[in-house]
C-alpha cells in the first residue's frame, strides 16, 4: 500500500484562533447599518406621500371629468327642449 500524500499549499492559518474583532470597525459597521436603515424608512415615507398626492391628482381629474360629463349632459337637455 503507497502512503498518502496531500499536497495542500493554501494560505490557511494552520493554527486557527477566533480573531478578535476590531470593536471600532463593529461600531461603524452597526452605525452605517443603522444610517441605512433610517434612510431607507424616509425613502419609503417619501414614495407613501407621492402615491397619495398621486391618489389626489387622480381623484381631481376624476371629479373634473364627471363635471364636465355632467355639463355635456345638462346642454344636451336644454338642446332638446329647445327643439320641442
Amino acid at each position: 500500500m503507497q502512503p498518502i500524500i496531500i499536497n495542500d499549499d493554501s494560505e490557511e492559518d494552520v493554527n486557527p484562533r477566533p480573531k478578535k474583532k476590531n470593536s471600532f470597525n463593529n461600531h461603524e459597521n452597526t452605525f452605517n447599518i443603522e444610517e441605512r436603515r433610517v434612510y431607507l424608512e424616509l425613502e419609503i415615507e417619501e414614495k407613501k406621500i407621492s402615491l397619495k398626492e398621486r391618489e389626489i391628482a387622480l381623484r381631481k381629474a376624476a371629479a373634473e371629468v364627471e363635471a364636465i360629463e355632467l355639463a355635456n349632459e345638462k346642454m344636451k337637455l336644454d338642446l332638446e327642449k329647445s327643439k320641442l
